[in-house]
C-alpha cells in the first residue's frame, strides 16, 4: 500500500543529510521528521538522474508514452481533459476532435458513444493526475543527479494547488486530494472535514471495487450458464424438430400423392413454429453474448485499474468506474429461455382408412413459456389444506393455456419424504393443488411444464406448527391444577371433564378452561373418563377392577366391578348407554350394559386381526363401531358393534401413519379417527381407511407423554397432556 514516509537520502550534488518526503511500496517506515518541512527545492534535488532510473525499475513510467502522451496528437499532455469512459486526451486535440459537435461523438480510444457537455469540451473534467504526472516528469528531467535507494515514486503526485507538494491526504467532504500545506492552512481536521490519510482512502475504494468486480464475475458466470442453457435448447429444439419431421415423414408414407399436399404442409408449420423458435433463442442468445461483451470490457477496465493505478489515479477514477459497473449490474438481462423446445407431431390414424377429406395431425406446439409462468402458494399450517397454484405465461409474461397436461408439481417434506400432489386444471386457465401439509418445517415445491421448471422453482415453504389454540393447568394440587391427567372427555355442553390421575379426582371445565367444580374419584388410579348419552360421568378405575358412574354434578351413582378385570384403563360409551372397557392386561375389549352386566368379550392375547396386546383406549363411532388402541402392537383396529373385525391400520415406527405405543383416541362426527402417538409425542388424524390426513404436534409446546383425546363439534381437540401436567386444544382439521 503505497504511504507517506520520511526517510534518510543523502543528496550527492550538496553532500548534506536531511529527510525528505516520498512515497514507498509496500511497507511502512516511520521515523521522527525534520522540524522543518521539505520544501520543492529540496524535493527536486532528490529527483536525479538516478531517481529516473528507480522509476523505470519499479514501473511506475512503465508505458511512458501510454500515460502521458495524448493519443490523438500523440506528444505530451497540454490541460488534459477526461472522459466519462475514463480516456483522456488534449483540451485543443479533443476540441478538433469533435469539431464543434453539440450532439455526441465516439471516443477515439473506445469508440463508446459520448455526449458533448452544454459547456463544450470544457465541459469535461479536468484530469488533475495526469497533470500532476506531466509536471513532475519535468521536474524530473531537469534535476541533477542524486543518489535514491528502494524509493517507488508511483504515487509521487504533486498538489494541484501548491505546485510544489506532493498530496499525501484526501478531504472526503470536499473530495479534494491535499498536499501538507492544504492540511495545515486550509483544511484542518474537525466538524467540516474528513482528512483521511490517502492510502487508507485508496484501499477503502479498492475493497469497493474488488466487491463490485466480484459481483460482475458472479453476474458473468450466470449469463455464460444461461447462454449455455440457452444453446443446449437450441439442440434440443433441433433435435425436438427432427423427431417431428421423422414422424410425418413415416405417417405420410404410409400414405400416396394424394396426401403429398397435406404432408409438405405440416411440414412448412414445423419449420415455422421451429424458426419462430429459433429466432427467439437465437435473438437471447445474441443479446445474452452482447451483455457479457459490455461486462467484461467494463471488468476488464477495473481489474487494469485495480493492477497498475497509483493510488491518487484509483482515488480520482473510482467514481466513474462504480458508476459504469453498478449500470452494468442494475442492466436487467434475462437469464431465462423465453421459449420452449416442444413440437410433436400428433398423427391421426384414422387418415390411413379414410383418405378424403382428412384431417392428417398437426403440429403441436404451446406457447407457454415454463421460466415465465409463475406460482402462489398460500399460507400453509400444519394439518390445513392450502392451495398451491400454476399460472403459465407465455414468453412475454402474459397469461395463456397449456393443453399439454404435463403440468408436474412435487411436494419434499423436512423428512425426505415426497407428498402426493395431483394437479388439476381450472376453467381459468391455472393448474392446482389443494395440499395439506403432513408436518410443519420448510417444505420444497417442485413446479414444471413439460419437464421446464417453472420461474423460481424449487420454492422454500415454511409450514407452521400447528400449536395449541389453548392450554390451561399445571402441576399442582390446587383446584384447576393437575398431577398426571390421562383421561379426558366431553358432555354436549362442550364442557371438558379431565380424569386428574394421582390428584384422584374429576376436573370439570369450560370450553375456554376455567375450572368449573371437581370431585373425588374414590380413587387415586382412575384412567379411562366418558360421558354417557344422558350426561352421566362414567369412570374407569384400573386397580380396583372398577366402573363408577357419577352424575354430572359429581354425585356417585352406580359403582360395580366385572370378574374378567385386570386391569381396565380405557372407556367409552355407546348411544345405546352400553359401556365398552379396554383392558390392558386381560388384553381384551368388554361390553357391558348400564348396569354393569357383562354383554360380550372382543378378542384375545395375540398379534393377528382381532388380537390385542395391551389395549389401553378405546372409542365408539356414530355406527357404534368400536376403535381400540394397542400399545404394543403398535396400530388401530376396528370392529363393528358385535365385535367382528372389520379393518386395522399403522405400525411401529415414527413416520406418518406408524406408532409408538398409541394411547388415547377419539372418533369424531364425520368419522376421523383421532390417535395420541404417545412415544413419538404427537397426534395423528386419519381417514376411516387408515389414511394419513394431518399430524398435530407442537413445535414451540411440545407434549410430553399425552394419553387422552377428544374431539369437539367445531373443528378442535382437546388433549391430556400427562406428563406437562395440563391440557391442551388444538385445531386439527
Amino acid at each position: 500500500m503505497p504511504v507517506v514516509t520520511l526517510k534518510k537520502k543523502t543528496c550527492v550534488s550538496q553532500s548534506i543529510t536531511r529527510y525528505v518526503t516520498v512515497f514507498v511500496v509496500p511497507e511502512v517506515v516511520t521515523e521522527s521528521p525534520v522540524a522543518n518541512p521539505v520544501n520543492t527545492d529540496q524535493l527536486v534535488r532528490c529527483f536525479t538522474s538516478t531517481s529516473k532510473m528507480a522509476i523505470a525499475q519499479a514501473e511506475v513510467f512503465h508505458d511512458e508514452e501510454h500515460i502521458l502522451n495524448c493519443a490523438i496528437c500523440r506528444d505530451r499532455f497540454d490541460n488534459p481533459k477526461e472522459l466519462p469512459c475514463l480516456h483522456t486526451f488534449c483540451r485543443d486535440c479533443l476540441e478538433r476532435y469533435v469539431g464543434g459537435e453539440t450532439g455526441a461523438f465516439c471516443c477515439p480510444t473506445c469508440h463508446r458513444i459520448t455526449a458533448v457537455p452544454r459547456a463544450g469540451v470544457d465541459g469535461f473534467l479536468n484530469n488533475s493526475h495526469i497533470s500532476s504526472l506531466v509536471q513532475l516528469n519535468e521536474l524530473f528531467s531537469r534535476q541533477e543527479p542524486c543518489q535514491e535507494e528502494g524509493v517507488n515514486f508511483q504515487d509521487a503526485t504533486l498538489c494541484p494547488v501548491h505546485k510544489d507538494q506532493v498530496v499525501t491526504s484526501y478531504c472526503n467532504t470536499c473530495e479534494t486530494l491535499l498536499c501538507l500545506r492544504c492540511t495545515q492552512s486550509d483544511s484542518h481536521p474537525g466538524p467540516d472535514h474528513d482528512l483521511c490519510e490517502l492510502a487508507k482512502i485508496a484501499e477503502r475504494h479498492r475493497t469497493s471495487l474488488r466487491e463490485l468486480l466480484t459481483r460482475v464475475w458472479d453476474l458473468r458466470s450466470d449469463i455464460i450458464r444461461a447462454t449455455d442453457k440457452v444453446k443446449s435448447q437450441q439442440e434440443t429444439l433441433g433435435l425436438e424438430k427432427e423427431r417431428a419431421e421423422e414422424g410425418i415423414k413415416d405417417f405420410f408414407d404410409k400414405l400416396t400423392a394424394l396426401l403429398e399436399v397435406k404432408k409438405i404442409d405440416l411440414l412448412k408449420e414445423v419449420q415455422r413454429v421451429s424458426a419462430d423458435k429459433m429466432a427467439t433463442l437465437t435473438q437471447q442468445s445474441r443479446e445474452l453474448d452482447d451483455f457479457l461483451t459490455d461486462l467484461e470490457s467494463e471488468a476488464k477496465f477495473c481489474g487494469q485499474t485495480l493492477a497498475h493505478h497509483s493510488n491518487a489515479e484509483l482515488v480520482h477514477v473510482q467514481k466513474q468506474i462504480q458508476e459504469n459497473l453498478d449500470q452494468i449490474l442494475s442492466r436487467k438481462i434475462d437469464v431465462n429461455s423465453k421459449t420452449n423446445t416442444l413440437i410433436v407431431y400428433r398423427a391421426d390414424e384414422t387418415c390411413l382408412q379414410t383418405l378424403q377429406d382428412i384431417d392428417a395431425g398437426y403440429i403441436q406446439s404451446s406457447p407457454c413459456s415454463p421460466p415465465h409462468s409463475t406460482l402462489s402458494i398460500e399460507d400453509a399450517t400444519e394439518g390445513f389444506f392450502t392451495t398451491i397454484q400454476v399460472q403459465p405465461r407465455d414468453e412475454h409474461g402474459q397469461k395463456c393455456h397449456t393443453d399439454s397436461g404435463n403440468v408436474e408439481i412435487e411436494i419434499k417434506e423436512p423428512t425426505g419424504g415426497i407428498q402426493e400432489a395431483n394437479v388439476e386444471p381450472r376453467l381459468d386457465g391455472t393448474w392446482s393443488v389443494e395440499w395439506r401439509p403432513r408436518v410443519a418445517g420448510e417444505h420444497c415445491v417442485v413446479a414444471s411444464i413439460d419437464g421446464y421448471p417453472v420461474n423460481g422453482s424449487p420454492y422454500v415453504i415454511n409450514v407452521k406448527s400447528n400449536n395449541p389454540v389453548l392450554q390451561f393447568g399445571k402441576r399442582g394440587t390446587r383446584k384447576g391444577r393437575f398431577r398426571e391427567p390421562i383421561g379426558i372427555a366431553i358432555d354436549k355442553l362442550g364442557q371438558v371433564v379431565v380424569a386428574d390421575s394421582t390428584n384422584a379426582r374429576i376436573q370439570i371445565f369450560d370450553p375456554y378452561g376455567r375450572c368449573l367444580h371437581a370431585f373425588p374419584a374414590l380413587s387415586s388410579h382412575a384412567t379411562g373418563v366418558s360421558v354417557s348419552p344422558l350426561g352421566d360421568i362414567v369412570v374407569v378405575e384400573w386397580e380396583e377392577n372398577t366402573v363408577m358412574i357419577f352424575s354430572a354434578e359429581g354425585k356417585l351413582l352406580q359403582r360395580f366391578r366385572c370378574e374378567h378385570f385386570r386391569q381396565p384403563y380405557g372407556v367409552a360409551v355407546r348411544q345405546d348407554g352400553w359401556i365398552v372397557v379396554a383392558d390392558a392386561k386381560a388384553h381384551r375389549v368388554f361390553v357391558l350394559a348400564p348396569d354393569g352386566t357383562l354383554v360380550r368379550t372382543v378378542g384375545e392375547r395375540g398379534t393377528g386381526e382381532g388380537q390385542f396386546e395391551q389395549p389401553y383406549f378405546v372409542a365408539t363411532d356414530q355406527n357404534d363401531d368400536i376403535v381400540v388402541a394397542e400399545m404394543s402392537n403398535h396400530r388401530i383396529q376396528v370392529f363393528d358393534m358385535f365385535g367382528n373385525f372389520k379393518r386395522k391400520f399403522g405400525s411401529y415406527g415414527p413416520k406418518l401413519g406408524q406408532f409408538s405405543c398409541p394411547a388415547g383416541v377419539a372418533v369424531d362426527r364425520d368419522g376421523h379417527i383421532i390417535v395420541v402417538d404417545t412415544d413419538n409425542q404427537r397426534v395423528q388424524v386419519f381417514r376411516d381407511d387408515g389414511k394419513v390426513l394431518s399430524v398435530v404436534s407442537s413445535a414451540e409446546h411440545r407434549l410430553n407423554i399425552p394419553h387422552g383425546v377428544v374431539a369437539t363439534e367445531d373443528g378442535h381437540i382437546f388433549v391430556a397432556d400427562t406428563y406437562n401436567h395440563c391440557v391442551k386444544k388444538y385445531r386439527y382439521i
